[in-house]
């Protein structure tokens, strides 16, 4: 039956899986080696794998194939025809609670709780609600927009003829099935930004009551990845003097592809390595707005990356707050007395968060103005922690100095 054979392809698939690149690229080189599987064969076996990564750290002493179809039935709501196939007195059970399914996984395969699946509980940051984070890491999530411009009409009238489900997010903010072809359906990209809810909602640490800016006024994000909240804050900044700058050339390229796409045309972009040392070519103690969304554990994404998970190790929560400290370590001498830092990660885990908030404060003058996290459970997004500080007079505090300024690229 090809179930048989779904079952024993996602398990040899995990088996040879690392966890040293994502899953979605390693999935589609296996695919792309074995090209007489058919696009239903391939969303099967993908959706085993993705069940097999879902459970975390819980069921570690079952085999994979018990751990596959542990998966399917926590993860899904709607009848799975290989579990039906394989595991028939589960059939009926698709639309039970998530806590009815783990008590027939116990009978089958051994006791699972949510805390096993995510057994650092302790380590979260103050306002992750514990089992309602735990159960989202079992959903996939969905995707979201933010409509530029006063388009609604334009991409909404679109998405209606398309005939795609959609929930309104706030003013701008709309939701969709995670497997929407926005790009076939909507076709001005300047209308809209595929962007994460929660990513939307840190336009409160960009308001401009908040952070007011005169005319060009020097704002750095430095960490901008493909540019996703470079784009908000101008959206709400359009006069600021924007920079931009990533450690990967990669991001830059496609920031700079996004910016186009958006219409941005006025702002700097610069591959800096500022872990390396490297600054952007402009003058210290200018900048009136920081923006960091620091690399990290990416904890709160992992129902995005499941994987990312399943391989996870505690200690590398240390690491990253010492690179994320470094980090603010180097940019904050660009920061002018009165200017703002907003910080920001996709971490769950405070010693990402509230840890270097702490940190920062004492040693660079700065005032804590507000922090949240960014919860997305909820409506099926990622979670994320957001925080606003500003720059004070602090008596002997006399910075770190700078270090090399790159030729801008």
């Amino acid at each position: 039956m090809k179930w048989d054979s779904h079952l024993q392809s996602a398990a040899t698939i995990i088996n040879q899986f690392e966890g040293q690149i994502p899953l979605a690229a390693f999935l589609r080189d296996f695919f792309r080696h074995n090209p007489r599987m058919g696009s239903a064969d391939r969303k099967s076996i993908a959706a085993m794998v993705y069940a097999f990564y879902r459970l975390g750290h819980a069921l570690g002493k079952a085999d994979p194939a018990q751990r596959i179809l542990a998966g399917l039935l926590l993860c899904s709501k709607d009848p799975v025809p290989a579990l039906e196939y394989m595991v028939p007195e589960w059939a009926s059970h698709a639309g039970d609670t998530l806590s009815e399914k783990m008590e027939l996984v116990a009978r089958r395969t051994g006791p699972i709780t949510l805390e096993e699946l995510f057994p650092w509980k302790d380590q979260l940051s103050r306002g992750v609600e514990p089992s309602a984070f735990f159960r989202s890491l079992l959903r996939q999530p969905r995707m979201f927009l933010r409509i530029r411009d006063g388009m609604h009409d334009q991409v909404l009238g679109a998405l209606a003829e398309a005939g795609v489900a959609l929930e309104r997010l706030g003013a701008d903010g709309v939701a969709l099935p995670a497997a929407t072809k926005t790009g076939q359906i909507l076709t001005d990209p300047s209308w809209y930004q595929i962007q994460d809810d929660s990513s939307q909602r840190t336009a409160r640490f960009f308001n401009p009551d908040l952070v007011p800016l005169g005319r060009g006024a020097l704002v750095w994000d430095c960490c901008a990845g493909s540019g996703g909240k470079s784009i908000l804050f101008h959206d709400l900044h359009p006069e600021a003097d924007l920079w931009v700058s990533d450690s990967r050339p990669a991001m830059i390229r496609n920031l700079r592809s996004r910016f186009r796409d958006a219409g941005i045309t006025r702002y700097h972009s610069s591959v800096v390595d500022i872990s390396g040392g490297a600054l952007p070519p402009f003058h210290p103690r200018q900048a009136a707005v920081l923006i960091a969304d620091v690399p990290c554990t990416g904890s709160g994404t992992w129902a995005r990356t499941p994987e990312q998970l399943y391989f996870f190790h505690p200690g590398r929560i240390l690491k990253m707050k010492q690179r994320q400290i470094e980090i603010c370590n180097r940019i904050l001498p660009c920061l002018k007395t009165g200017g703002s830092l907003v910080y920001i990660t996709c971490s769950v885990f405070a010693g990402e968060n509230e840890g270097v908030v702490e940190e920062i404060c004492s040693q660079h003058g700065l005032e804590l103005r507000a922090q949240e996290i960014l919860e997305g459970y909820a409506q099926g997004a990622d979670t994320l922690f957001a925080a606003l500080l500003t720059k004070v007079d602090k008596p002997g505090y006399q910075g770190l100095g700078t270090q090399g300024h790159p030729d801008k690229e």
